[in-house]
């Protein structure tokens, strides 16, 4: 009875040492990836992710993501994103809010994707190095690295890569541990899912098949028909996406612009890119140590083969799983140019790690023993904890590394307003009736696809491209300049040179965002002098912006002509056949004394071609005043009706208070006749 309590308190000690932990860095894993989570919404800093959107929208409408490059790109993130949008729909309802539930939504399931991988980080240690110790260093380095933690506040493929990726594996071994083939159903499912999130994981699914036939060969006739289905499986995916998905024009894929071009300085690409893309990994993971562990990890795996007293150091069958994938994986990717961002190697440098820790933990292992052999039995203990405690202080000084610099991101980063999130804002306060924007290319985010089109943005390698002159005949009305341009300013101290002064000599600064206090890059926004006479902003429905206008003269005599100019923005396409409407009318705002009906510009752009995306639109009038118009002061006013309805436009106000169905623009006086 007492051995059966021990060994119960025993049990139970052993999940608390393994899932306490566990779930403290699950806490942190987590914490760490939606920490700021909206810090950076509706606008992000970087460009990309606006296209994973339009391509996801472009799967709701047509099942492939065939617009700006989109075509071919891995479909399980797509479809995933394109479901999140369903649901967020059906959810929210009339309040969604797309330039931003979208966006949330997605990044709060990256940084799902991203926690979980860090528990089959976890799981795959403890198999990998027969120890929980392994397990929990595993899961900590998984926490900080390498599945991003920038990569959980974008809604991009990376974490749920990894986690599949991982996944795998874990199938693998269920299904050889419990020889159980249903577990390698999962493993190809897990691996086709991999594959599909990035291709370049298409490797792993040959090992359900090499599984199969190591651990299940004695049931060739029962086993035929399940590699038959697998293979059948493959091939329809296969045939899919080439045939419907044309997985082949592919125009999406990192380095692929260079793969035209095969040789380079008389050598073939992908001999070049070894040797590259080796000098790469061994930058990406951090210290040789961790590369020397793996080997040995490996080189011990083989050994099991031979030897199988050594199994109870390593998992050997899941160590040359592991060596085996990296192998494929990184012959697949030194096929092409290098890769050297850091994302693109993530299955790869975390099975780098796990093999590391795994080998250092074996050899730590194999010293506690020579030790306990030599010296008496009751050191074995004590060789055992010190062999852990030195495992745990070798991966210390990378753990705290990475520690200081995800501190130092968070004091200088998320803990502080992004500049571009700043700017949005500052547009939606100052600028509700929308404009026209000429904003420098490089790092600026051009727009977010689901944000409502007020603000039409003109990307130019720079805002000294053109003269103010140009931009302002066009009806632009602000230039943003940032710091991430190369030429031919990338500072504020450029920016303020005198000569860059005296090109600006005419717009005025009306934001600047740079210090200490924000994030991100600098930014300068400057106003142009408006080219309307008289700016004044009326929303005409919610599709068509006025501007303001130009008035030749305030006072007139009988007989003269008023010459008036209207400045209208199209938000989006108008369908309508819109009229405007042009009225002088008396003191008692009934009794017309002139007017003028007809589409804008005397027909010449008529509504119904107005292209949207802030179209630019000028629209000139002419009424002649009547020789006898008694003398006093008239209202000028205008407005829009539909030519098929004769139903008049509702107007608001910038802020979107409704002012009824007419604008006055200004009081005119008629002088009297003279005699």
């Amino acid at each position: 009875m007492m051995t059966t309590y021990k060994s119960l308190i025993t049990r139970k000690l052993e999940l608390l040492t393994w899932y306490f932990p566990l779930i403290l860095f699950c806490l942190l894993a987590l914490w760490l990836r939606t920490a700021y989570l909206t810090n950076d919404l509706p606008t992000n800093s970087s460009p990309d992710e606006p296209y994973y959107f339009q391509w996801a929208k472009a799967i709701r409408e047509t099942g492939l993501p065939s617009v700006e490059n989109g075509l071919g790109y891995p479909p399980a993130l797509l479809y995933m994103l394109a479901g999140e949008q369903i649901i967020v729909e059906a959810v929210r309802g009339e309040k969604l809010i797309p330039a931003f539930d979208y966006f949330v939504v997605a990044r709060v399931v990256s940084s799902i994707f991203g926690f979980a991988s860090v528990v089959v980080s976890g799981l795959v240690g403890r198999q990998l190095g027969k120890s929980k110790v392994v397990g929990l260093v595993a899961a900590l380095m998984a926490t900080i690295w390498p599945v991003m933690v920038e990569a959980g506040r974008r809604g991009m493929a990376n974490a749920p890569w990894l986690f599949f990726s991982l996944l795998t594996f874990i199938c693998l071994y269920k299904g050889r541990d419990h020889r159980r083939i249903v577990w390698l159903y999962l493993a190809l499912a897990a691996g086709i899912l991999s594959f599909l999130f990035k291709y370049q994981t298409g490797v792993a699914l040959i090992l359900p098949f090499i599984y199969a036939l190591l651990y299940f060969r004695g049931l060739k006739t029962r086993l035929a028909p399940h590699l038959i289905a697998w293979s059948g499986a493959l091939l329809a995916l296969t045939l899919w996406l080439v045939f419907y998905y044309q997985l082949f024009n592919l125009v999406n894929l990192p380095g692929n612009g260079a793969i035209k071009h095969i040789t380079a300085d008389g050598k073939l690409v992908g001999l070049q890119s070894w040797e590259i893309n080796i000098r790469i990994i061994a930058g990406v993971v951090a210290g040789n140590w961790y590369l020397w562990g793996a080997g040995i990890a490996t080189g011990i795996a083989l050994y099991t083969l031979i030897t199988k007293k050594w199994n109870e150091l390593i998992d050997g069958g899941l160590a040359l799983s592991f060596a085996g994938f990296i192998l494929m994986f990184y012959l697949l990717m030194s096929v092409a140019p290098p890769f050297p961002h850091e994302i693109y190697w993530i299955p790869l440098t975390s099975a780098f790690y796990l093999l590391g820790v795994a080998g250092m933990a074996a050899i730590l292992r194999i010293v506690s023993h020579i030790v306990a052999k030599a010296a008496d039995a009751k050191w074995s203990r004590i060789t055992e904890i010190v062999s852990l405690a030195t495992l745990v202080a070798f991966n210390a000084p990378f753990i705290y590394t990475r520690g200081q610099e995800l501190i130092w991101i968070y004091e200088h980063a998320w803990s502080k307003p992004y500049t571009v999130k700043l700017l949005d804002e500052w547009f939606d306060q100052h600028v509700p009736q929308g404009g026209r924007v000429v904003s420098e290319r490089i790092k600026m985010p051009d727009w977010y696809i689901y944000a409502p089109p007020l603000f039409h943005r003109y990307v130019a390698d720079s805002i000294f491209a053109e003269s103010v002159g140009s931009y302002r005949s066009r009806g632009y009305e602000y230039l943003i300049w940032n710091s991430m341009t190369s030429n031919p300013t990338d500072s504020l101290a450029d920016l303020d040179a005198e000569s860059n002064k005296a090109y600006l000599d005419d717009v005025k600064e009306v934001l600047r965002l740079t210090g200490e206090n924000v994030a991100g890059m600098d930014i300068v926004v400057y106003q142009l002098p408006p080219l309307q006479e008289h700016p004044l902003y009326f929303w005409f429905g919610d599709r068509i912006s006025f501007r303001g206008f130009d008035l030749n003269r305030e006072t007139l005599k009988p007989g003269d002509e008023l010459q008036l100019t209207l400045y209208w923005m199209s938000v989006m396409q108008t369908p309508a056949n819109y009229i405007v409407f042009v009225h002088v009318l008396a003191a008692d705002g009934k009794t017309l004394l002139v007017g003028q009906d007809g589409p804008p510009d005397n027909g010449n752009r008529p509504t119904w071609s107005w292209r949207g995306d802030m179209d630019f639109v000028t629209d000139q009038h002419a009424l002649a005043i009547p020789p006898d118009a008694p003398a006093g002061f008239y209202s000028l006013k205008v407005g829009l009706y539909d030519a098929d309805t004769q139903q008049r436009l509702q107007i608001s106000e910038p802020t979107l208070q409704p002012v009824g169905d007419t604008v006055t623009l200004a009081e005119i006086r008629i002088q009297k006749q003279a005699p």
